[in-house]
């Protein structure tokens, strides 16, 4: 039996925020997750810089699917992916500090 595999792609968009401590290194993140993995595997970590930052997922449409812990920055899939129904995710992750008022940056 031939193996079958499938890929799912994931975009990460970052909106610079001017002044802001915590600082995506780049724009866009784009990650491509096996349609395989399974929900608790860690799909990318992002890093907004010398923390600690807090991160927060900020759309919800795509809670879902998709987790992320706080502390770490680590996205985690929640539940399996099946490419023949939806083949790209956009998630918009948020960084924040913990001054007052916090400063932040959105991916």
């Amino acid at each position: 039996n031939p193996s079958l595999s499938s890929t799912a792609k994931l975009w990460v968009t970052v909106a610079d925020t001017p002044d802001s401590v915590p600082d995506f290194s780049k724009a866009v993140y784009t990650v491509e997750v096996a349609e395989n993995a399974k929900p608790g595997d860690i799909v990318y970590k992002l890093d907004a810089g010398d923390g600690p930052f807090k991160y927060y997922l900020l759309n919800s449409d795509e809670i879902d699917s998709f987790s992320i812990d706080k502390n770490s920055g680590k996205i985690k899939l929640v539940k399996p992916l099946d490419s023949n129904y939806r083949n790209h995710y956009r998630l918009i992750v948020k960084s924040e500090d913990d001054s007052e008022p916090p400063k932040s940056d959105t991916a």
